[in-house]
């Protein structure tokens, strides 16, 4: 009822305070339609005027025990479904900028997914039995009666260990992950002769154009600032991102 008497002029203000907050803080745009950051905002209106900000000693002690408190909670609800729907236990292999190989592992079910935990194995022999003994160590976590599907890349220790788990636990059926299938498909494709002639070339052209300041912003100024080097949701899926921009230029 407040804020709907205020004039635009004062709705005007408070709004560039929060955007001069997003903007001098580098905080990602997308961050306003998230519904933590409605929750927080309703939360402070709720609480009043009188309402003090966080000190960074408040976010770095007592509320980040208490949130770890609130997520070990959470944990309970995701149990209470794996026990009553199944569930899946998803693996994902990553290395971090110092080198180091990391494998998460994730649990998804009709509660949603629960980040279990991520394992440092760059110490570790990547073979297919190392593999089955990590992933078979947080299905007994979960519970081997509650894990249905085990979901990893397409990568042939994964399969070779996708194998070694169900002859270990029968009830179990391992799944490749569909966005790596898809990858690798790409990726093959970019192999074939027909394709591999053509994202050599539009490598060269993007090369040759990103080198060269000039030419990039006539470039830019002749597409309405568009770009030939653009992010993809993976990245085989660049070379055909990267040769349709290339092929609508070439009349330019």
């Amino acid at each position: 009822m407040e804020s709907s008497t205020k004039t635009e002029e004062e709705l005007h203000y408070v709004h560039m305070q929060w955007a001069s907050f997003f903007y001098k803080c580098g905080i990602p745009f997308n961050v306003a339609s998230s519904r933590q950051f409605q929750i927080e905002i309703e939360a402070s209106c709720q609480c009043g005027s009188g309402y003090k900000p966080l000190s960074p000693y408040q976010l770095r002690e007592p509320l980040l025990r208490d949130c770890v408190k609130e997520t070990k909670l959470l944990r309970e609800k995701h149990e209470a479904a794996w026990k009553q729907y199944g569930c899946t236990l998803m693996s994902d292999g990553w290395s971090d900028r110092r080198g180091c190989h990391l494998i998460n592992f994730l649990v998804n079910s009709p509660e949603g997914t629960y980040f279990l935990e991520s394992v440092d194995a760059s110490i570790e022999c990547q073979d297919a039995r190392m593999i089955a003994d990590f992933l078979e160590k947080r299905i007994e976590d979960v519970g081997k009666e509650n894990v249905v599907q085990v979901v990893t890349d397409n990568g042939a220790n994964y399969k070779a260990a996708g194998k070694i788990l169900m002859e270990r636990i029968p009830t179990l059926h391992w799944s490749p992950c569909a966005c790596h299938c898809l990858d690798l498909m790409l990726e093959d494709i970019g192999r074939l002769k027909s394709f591999k002639k053509q994202i050599a070339r539009g490598r060269r052209v993007t090369t040759f154009i990103y080198r060269h300041g000039r030419l990039l912003a006539l470039m830019r100024n002749a597409t309405g600032n568009e770009d030939l080097v653009r992010p993809a949701a993976t990245r085989f899926a660049h070379h055909t991102l990267l040769l349709r921009v290339w092929s609508s230029t070439r009349k330019l």
